[in-house]
């Protein structure tokens, strides 16, 4: 019995250590060989969760990278514009998701949650520096630790999907604001005006940033359905006070209230492929002037 014991830990650390090399060779191979350069055109780097994401087509905005994912923490944005405001000279606007309810302190999940380490962890590690991952790892210890040993698991979306895996316009063609609204009505979500630290350090790490680069951070509020940019608009004046007394020299943009037609949303809080044609032109014409 102490013998299969025995074996079976030597066989568990043998297996351990293969997967924790694996995944440095992984990571290593994928930092190596990744598409981080835009062309040469391409001056605007675009960031953050689903609102971003599902907002602006950088097919439109052709001189604009949209590499925003749904469920992304600022921390995971800021990575995002560490690494590729470093290697792309080009880049001298970053524009960011800075919806109503981003800094709700519900959103402090988006980091430590065991759901979103899974999702995200590995898709992003290659991006990662110690104190990332120190972070990642204090935040949720075990979950952290158990993504360590299947780091290699997305080397293959990231070699067949490349930029794409860790973001990019994402056009929704649904369109459900009926439903919404009355799910809306049934469940009207409360307005909660305690902040997520984690997430405003991350935010004024990505302003702070982008200063030292000569950056110009944009937190762009982009269109939501009537409904909720009403419900939403109590919350306003702090995101605002915060913004224009935290980041001084960033640009705040508040276009929840832009005018579209109901056909135009997914949701109560995302466009559908039809409506972020739309603002997209609309922003197209504002970056051309």
């Amino acid at each position: 019995m102490k013998k299969l014991i025995n074996r079976t830990l030597l066989f568990l650390t043998i297996s351990a250590i293969f997967s924790l090399l694996l995944g440095f060779l992984s990571v290593v191979i994928t930092n190596k060989t990744f598409n981080f350069e835009f062309k040469k055109y391409q001056n605007i780097l675009i960031v953050g969760n689903s609102h971003t994401e599902c907002s602006i087509s950088d097919k439109i905005l052709s001189n604009s990278v949209n590499i925003s994912q749904s469920a992304s923490s600022y921390f995971y944005s800021y990575i995002k514009v560490r690494e590729f405001v470093k290697r792309n000279p080009t880049i001298d606007t970053v524009i960011i998701s800075f919806s109503d309810n981003d800094l709700f302190s519900e959103k402090e999940k988006w980091l430590s949650s065991t759901e979103k380490i899974r999702n995200k962890m590995t898709r992003m590690i290659f991006l990662f520096n110690t104190e990332d991952y120190l972070t990642l790892f204090c935040s949720n210890p075990i979950t952290t630790s158990l993504q360590s040993f299947i780091v290699y698991s997305d080397f293959y979306n990231l070699y067949i999907h490349r930029r794409s895996f860790i973001g990019g316009y994402n056009q929704f063609n649904k369109n459900k604001i009926k439903e919404s609204i009355l799910e809306f009505n049934q469940d009207t979500p409360k307005i909660d005006y305690k902040i997520a630290h984690t997430e405003l350090k991350y935010l004024l790490k990505i302003y702070e940033l982008c200063e030292k680069e000569g950056v110009h951070l944009i937190l762009l509020n982009s269109p939501v359905h009537p409904v909720l940019q009403s419900h939403f608009s109590l919350i306003k004046d702090r995101n605002y006070k915060i913004a224009s007394e935290k980041m001084t020299n960033a640009t705040f943009l508040d276009h929840s209230s832009y005018k579209l037609d109901n056909s135009m949303f997914a949701d109560l809080s995302h466009l559908n492929g039809t409506g972020s044609i739309s603002y997209s032109l609309f922003l197209k014409s504002v970056f051309s002037k």
